[in-house]
């Protein structure tokens, strides 16, 4: 299925059935904003990387206009739907009008997997936290949760966030998500112990010498 939509692009990555807060001042965006309230239409959020729109993107719902400034601008919420493939950008000449894009619908798993699978990579975010003594509030029970429900909360740089957004079955993104954090705890763990060294630096050390008879 293809569908026309307005696009938002950003340095951004919206996830299904992520809640997220955005700050709107730009007019073409207020704009799109104002046409998704009287439409009640989704839009798509873009992702931008090094300056460059991305072929996935999210499709997202306005939730909320939750503030109107006397300027213009508003401070919004807005949820992600699912993922969608670019397949035409139309840029906009008319700096207060939105860009537009073609897009198509791929079919996105969104089903839990194996219980074991998830707790595995759940279980390795609560030791990283708990290693960065963090300590996170989620809206669901861990048994209602999906990969796209903690994402955020691993560290993943952009480029790696969007990739997952790339991967369209779950198996795919807990995989990711389960070797992003062997990788960043390990990291964390070294550099626990390289703070303990650098602690111990001008201490009198009780070491005992080699004999080599």
């Amino acid at each position: 299925m293809t569908n026309y939509h307005s696009i938002f692009p950003l340095e951004l990555v919206v996830y299904p059935g992520e809640r997220v807060n955005l700050h709107i001042f730009e007019p073409r965006y207020i704009h799109l904003i104002k046409t998704a309230v009287e439409s009640k239409k989704p839009f798509v959020m873009g992702v931008m990387l090094n300056n460059q729109l991305q072929e996935i993107a999210t499709c997202v719902q306005l939730l909320d206009v939750r503030k109107e400034y006397e300027d213009g601008k508003m401070d919004v919420t807005i949820e992600g739907i699912n993922p969608v493939r670019i397949l035409e950008f139309i840029k906009s000449t008319d700096a207060l009008l939105p860009h537009n894009a073609i897009v198509f619908h791929p079919e996105n798993e969104v089903k839990r997997l194996d219980s074991e699978v998830f707790n595995k990579v759940y279980e390795l975010m609560l030791t990283l936290h708990s290693e960065l003594n963090l300590n996170k509030k989620f809206d669901k029970e861990v048994a209602e949760m999906l990969s796209y429900d903690f994402a955020h909360h691993i560290g993943l740089p952009l480029e790696e966030e969007y990739r997952l957004l790339t991967f369209l079955k779950e198996v795919q993104r807990l995989e990711l998500m389960r070797l992003h954090l062997l990788n960043i705890l390990s990291i964390v763990k070294n550099l626990a112990g390289l703070k303990e060294k650098v602690k111990l630096n001008g201490h009198f050390k009780n070491l005992k010498g080699f004999d080599f008879d």
